[in-house]
């Protein structure tokens, strides 16, 4: 392992430590180890040590010259191997090292969702019920966890068990839930009467469903019918009432409230508009200010819940707020969005938050908000009207906000809406993602890609608004601050400042691309106003872009923009200056997705080029795109670009139309 000290990785080193305590620990498949002639391999962790590090370096667009060869000689990290399952390709590892592989068991085979042998193995005689050795879990918690829906009905029908526990004390009912596996939910409560079983924690099905907000409503309301306890407490006191609250969940609050959820505190009576009884609250001589654990106060809840009579009682009693932003959102919302109300500085709550938008990105400035702060994750989740936007910077995370996203892909990982709680990006990746900085020469992936790999600080500015901050990167020096803002309407505004710090762009301009993958829309193409290219004078019409190949026919410029820039033979990003048989007279285009809209809208003045993929993030998930050039730069000067995104569901073309024009008009301005 000398090689791999070598390359001064903590991540690589960390891995490689990982691994050896596995194999010290005999944490291995079916508890046994397979020597060859120069390794020592296992499949607990499904990959041979030094097979998984070189597939983290590679999976990561990290630099891994520095690591050990594998096999000499064999071209084996090929994209469609590392786009796969590692469970999967167990067999792959085997066949290289030229050793037999040891037999398939029940549980593999139901994380792959091979039905056929589940059926033949549970015929010779092996126990549906049986577990590994190392996690306890049974077929059904793999396949469960995997969404394989036929095997689940097989094995239910060999008698599997719903409530049995993994090492964790988690059920395949428990896992189903989280992961948001309604049709598999459905068919366990058929198939059960484990309705109000518990985890270790404590937590029945209807915690899960609060904690959750890709379950959604729906789940909540199906195990309320099938008699779920909506008062039950967890080992920590908490009824799904208090979850579904410290969550922001409050669709769900206020079902479990309509269903006989006990309002037992002043908190969640203020935050689920029990008017009522916050006034008791109150007659009884109650702090008006007292703060929960979270160290919330019970104005914080009403205004959360948007119940204006409630937090006006408050304020009536004193209530106190602690932030000028908090301010903002409680005056828009006593005042309902009124114009006119002017506070005593004599501005509106409108011309506030328009003050706090037009504000400079540069956390410098002294026009900036003073309550930047760096949250404790990479990452921030907005929250506003039926929008929920969550921006990271270019680290993985694995946890239950954004469970699997790889590293290297920042802007908005999930957008979802009140209509659709599915993320419309492509799960793992992004969408108004900062992907590529060039210069229009032939260049290492690593240079062309690295908005992804150079350090990126991620700050909220307040709690509708998040920005992005990349020092000047190593080779081209570019630094750079993406805001994203959360309107009153869950329109997000979208502004990027940077500046060139010094003379790394030989075509003398600067070339920044953003992509957005979509996760399995209904159609691959976008929609705009244009014409065709070679038609000048042409009326303006909606022209359905489709691009019949990655790089073929992508991009589609400006009618005015005949801006040309010099570029190398064969430069790498084919999507950047092959253009389409369109013109488009307006800045802006959507697309349509799960029933819903996905608008992208422009400053005129930016001259932005729209571009497409139908397989940027594989086939089926196409890259709605678009990219900006900077010409004649001069290093230090300050450059900006402004625009808005819209999600929302879709009904007609007139109807973006209409819901779009006061965003579009508003760029006009900027």
């Amino acid at each position: 392992m000398s090689s791999i000290k070598k390359s001064q990785n903590d991540a690589f080193l960390g891995l490689a430590e990982r691994i050896g305590h596995n194999l010290l620990n005999t944490r291995f498949h079916k508890g046994y180890f397979v020597p060859s002639e120069s390794h020592i391999y296992t499949k607990f962790d499904s990959l041979e040590p030094l097979v998984l590090l070189q597939l983290y370096a590679l999976t990561n667009e990290s630099q891994s010259s520095s690591l050990p060869q594998v096999w000499p000689g064999r071209s084996f990290f090929v994209s469609p191997y590392r786009l796969k399952d590692r469970v999967i390709d167990n067999s792959l590892i085997y066949t290289l090292v030229g050793v037999s592989e040891p037999p398939l068991s029940l549980q593999e085979a139901a994380a792959q969702g091979d039905v056929t042998k589940i059926e033949e193995m549970i015929k010779k005689g092996v126990d549906v019920n049986s577990r590994e050795c190392s996690l306890k879990k049974t077929a059904l918690h793999w396949s469960a966890m995997h969404n394989h829906m036929a095997v689940v009905e097989m094995l239910l029908s060999y008698g599997a068990d719903v409530d049995a526990r993994d090492s964790s004390g988690i059920s395949s009912l428990h896992y189903a839930i989280r992961d948001g596996r309604k049709d598999i939910v459905e068919l366990f409560l058929v198939n059960s009467t484990v309705i109000n079983t518990r985890d270790v924690s404590g937590d029945t099905p209807l915690h899960y469903a609060s904690r959750n907000k890709k379950v959604g409503k729906d789940l909540a309301e199906l195990f309320i019918t099938k008699g779920a306890d909506v008062n039950a407490k967890n080992n920590a006191g908490q009824t799904p009432l208090d979850i579904a609250l410290s969550e922001n969940n409050m669709d769900i609050a206020t079902l479990l409230v309509n269903n006989g959820a006990k309002v037992s505190s002043f908190h969640n009576a203020a935050a689920v508009g029990q008017y009522e009884q916050v006034k008791g609250f109150l007659d009884r001589g109650v702090d008006v200010n007292v703060k929960n654990d979270a160290g919330r106060k019970p104005l914080d809840m009403a205004v959360q819940g948007r119940h204006k009579d409630i937090a006006q009682l408050l304020v009536n009693k004193g209530a106190k707020t602690s932030s000028i932003w908090f301010n903002l959102r409680l005056n828009a919302l006593l005042a309902q969005k009124d114009e006119n109300n002017k506070d005593r500085s004599g501005e509106t709550p409108v011309k506030k938050e328009k003050k706090m938008e037009d504000a400079p990105n540069d956390p410098n400035s002294a026009q900036s908000p003073d309550m930047t702060a760096a949250p404790n994750k990479p990452y921030v989740v907005l929250e506003r009207s039926d929008v929920r936007a969550v921006i990271v910077n270019n680290e993985p995370v694995d946890d239950d906000v954004l469970p699997g996203h790889r590293g290297g892909y920042s802007g908005v990982a999930s957008l979802t809406h009140r209509a659709r709680d599915k993320n419309l990006f492509v799960p793992f990746y992004a969408g108004l993602n900062f992907e590529h900085i060039h210069d229009g020469t032939n260049q290492p992936r690593d240079i062309l890609f690295e908005p992804r790999q150079a350090p990126m600080q991620i700050r909220q500015i307040d709690e509708h608004t998040a920005e992005l901050y990349q020092p000047p990167t190593p080779n081209w020096q570019l630094e750079s601050w993406l805001r994203y803002r959360l309107l009153d309407d869950g329109v997000i505004k979208i502004s990027l400042e940077c500046i060139p710090r010094a003379h790394t762009f030989k075509n003398d301009y600067i070339g920044l691309f953003f992509a957005s993958y979509i996760d399995k829309p209904e159609s691959l193409d976008i929609h705009f106003l244009g014409r065709p290219a070679d038609d000048g004078n042409g009326e303006a019409r909606w022209i359905r872009g489709v691009t019949p190949a990655h790089g073929t026919l992508p991009t589609h410029l400006a009618v005015d923009d005949n801006r040309k820039f010099v570029h190398d033979p064969n430069f790498p990003l084919t999507l950047v200056f092959n253009k389409s048989n369109y013109r488009y007279t307006e800045p802006w285009y959507y697309g349509v997705s799960g029933g819903m809209a996905f608008v992208l809208m422009f400053r005129p003045g930016d001259n932005v080029r729209l571009s497409q993929s139908p397989s940027g993030a594989g086939q089926g998930n196409p890259a709605w795109d678009f990219q900006w050039f900077v010409p004649q730069y001069k290093v230090g000067q300050r450059y900006r670009f402004v625009m808005r995104a819209m999600y929302l569901p879709f009904e007609s073309q007139e109807q973006i139309i209409r819901a779009s024009s006061r965003h579009r008009t508003a760029l006009t301005r900027q």
